[in-house]
């Protein structure tokens, strides 16, 4: 089955806590780096793709994106999420990426008490 590569671009606090969220969960011992854990996000958020609006970043933002995670989706997952994003999201959403990466955001956010959106 083809995979698509998907470069998403994330702060560099999103990247710092996806890494500490590694450790904390000891998912380090079994060489899980950021990009993995990324991944794995965005498949299971496919699965039960819901966000909270309220707290969605449209495409602009006062803090610079300039970290890169790469996560590998199927052609199907690839589908799926972009009929996700144009079916919910679009009006919240500049852009698929940034649907992606709202997802990340959000992750951080239920998982961190210390971070704020």
């Amino acid at each position: 089955m083809e995979t698509i590569k998907v470069a998403i671009r994330v702060t560099e606090e999103i990247r710092i806590k996806l890494e500490e969220y590694i450790v904390i969960k000891g998912l380090h011992r079994q060489k899980i780096k950021y990009n993995q854990l990324a991944e794995q996000i965005i498949k299971d958020w496919l699965k039960n793709p819901e966000l909270n609006k309220e707290k969605i970043i449209y495409g602009t933002s006062s803090k610079s994106r300039e970290s890169r995670v790469s996560i590998r989706l199927t052609e199907e997952e690839n589908i799926k999420a972009y009929e996700i994003y144009v079916a919910k999201y679009i009006r919240e959403c500049r852009s698929l990426n940034i649907l992606l990466y709202n997802v990340l955001v959000q992750f951080v956010y239920n998982n961190f008490s210390d971070f704020e959106i």
